[in-house]
C-alpha cells in the first residue's frame, strides 16, 4: 500500500462528486483533503494511540503532510518542509493547524507508528469503496505502508562482529530502557532495521555528539550536520558521510539479566564501502579511510596499520623465545 494509490482513490471521488458545491473555493488539494472526515481519523488514532505525547504536530497535520508530499513530488523532507512553509496563512481549507519543520517531520517519521496511516487507507477504502472503479489497478496489498526518513542516530562503540559469519550477524549492547524502548532501539523495533557506519576523522565531533540526550523532536542528523542517506528497500537511514556502511534486518534483543543491557542482533543485508575501502588483498583499510577508535567515552585515535600475519594454524606457530 502506498500514498499514491491512496490518492488515486480519493481523487476519483473529487470526479464523482465534481457538480457539488461544497467545495467551491476551494484548491484541488483542499477538496482531496475534506474527503477524509475528521472522525475516521480520530478512530485510527485511538486505535493505534498514534497522538500519545504528541503536542502539536497531530496524526492529521502528519497526514496532510505526506499526502502534501506526493502531490508536490517531493523527494526529501527538506523540500517539504520547504514547500509547504510557503503556504503559511493558507492551510485552513485543507485543515492543516501545524506547518512542520524538516525536524519536525522527521521526528514524526521516526515516532509515529505507520499502523496508523493504513488504518486511514483501509477506513477510506470502506467508506469510498462502493464508488471506486472496477477498472483500477491491481496492487499488491501485503506491502506496508512506509513512512521515509526514521532519523535518529546514536554512537556505539561496542560493536560485536563475532556473533556469526555464515549468515553474517552483528549486534551491539544497549544500556537499560527502563522506561521501555525509545531513541534508536524504538525506531529498529518498528522498522525492524538499522545501519551501522564507520566513523571518520572528517566527521568525529559530529558522531561525538549524537551521544547527546536530545529532545525527541529533534532528529539528530539535523542538529549535528550529518547526513542521512537512504537505499531502496531498507528504511533506515546511512550516515552520508561514512565511507563504510554496514545495513542489518532486525533478528533478535536478548535481555542481559546481570545489568540489565540488552544484546540487540542484526542480520547483514547491505555493505556500502567507499573506492578506497578496500587495499590489495581485499581487507578493509581503516588507515588510508583515516578511520578512528575510541577508548572511553570521549578519547578518540586514528588508525594505524602495523602488520599482516597468515591465518593462524597450530602446526605453523613460530618458536617464540622467552
Amino acid at each position: 500500500m502506498d500514498f499514491p494509490l491512496y490518492c488515486n482513490l480519493v481523487l476519483h471521488n473529487i470526479n464523482y462528486m465534481n457538480k457539488s458545491t461544497h467545495f467551491f473555493g476551494q484548491s484541488v488539494f483542499g477538496q482531496l483533503i475534506s474527503l477524509i472526515k475528521s472522525d475516521l481519523v480520530k478512530s485510527a488514532v485511538k486505535i493505534h494511540n498514534s497522538d500519545y505525547y504528541t503536542k502539536k504536530f497531530t496524526t492529521s497535520d502528519h497526514l496532510i503532510s505526506m499526502l502534501f508530499s506526493c502531490f508536490a513530488n517531493c523527494s526529501s523532507l527538506r523540500e517539504v518542509a520547504g514547500a509547504m512553509l510557503g503556504l503559511k496563512g493558507k492551510t485552513n481549507h485543507f485543515q492543516l493547524k501545524n506547518i512542520p519543520h524538516k525536524s519536525t517531520l522527521s521526528d514524526a517519521n521516526s515516532r509515529r507508528t505507520h499502523l496508523v496511516f493504513q488504518e486511514i487507507y483501509y477506513l477510506l477504502l470502506k467508506e469510498y469503496g462502493s464508488i471506486i472503479s472496477d477498472s483500477r489497478k491491481i496492487y499488491d496489498w501485503e506491502n506496508k505502508l512506509e513512512i521515509i526518513d526514521s532519523c535518529t542516530i546514536s554512537l556505539f562503540k561496542d560493536i560485536l562482529s563475532c556473533v556469526g559469519s555464515s549468515p553474517a550477524y552483528m549486534g551491539f549492547i544497549l544500556r537499560p530502557q527502563d522506561e521501555g524502548p525509545k531513541g534508536t532501539y524504538k525506531n529498529i523495533l518498528e522498522t525492524a532495521c538499522f545501519t551501522v557506519n564507520h566513523v571518520h576523522e572528517s566527521f568525529i565531533e559530529k558522531a561525538h555528539y549524537t551521544s547527546a540526550k536530545l529532545e525527541e523532536e529533534v532528529s539528530e542528523f539535523e542538529r549535528c550536520g550529518l547526513t542521512s542517506n537512504f537505499i531502496s528497500d531498507f528504511n533506515a537511514p546511512f550516515v552520508a558521510e561514512s565511507q563504510v556502511k554496514i545495513g542489518l534486518k532486525y533478528e533478535e534483543s536478548i535481555p542481559i539479566k546481570l545489568n540489565d543491557t540488552i544484546l540487540v542482533i542484526g542480520k547483514i543485508e547491505h555493505i556500502c564501502l567507499a573506492e578506497n575501502a578496500l587495499d590489495e588483498n581485499g581487507y578493509l583499510d581503516l588507515e588510508s579511510m583515516n578511520s578512528v577508535g575510541v577508548v572511553g567515552l570521549n578519547s578518540y585515535y586514528g588508525l594505524q596499520k602495523k602488520v599482516d600475519y597468515p591465518y593462524v594454524r597450530v602446526t605453523e606457530i613460530p618458536k617464540f623465545g622467552k
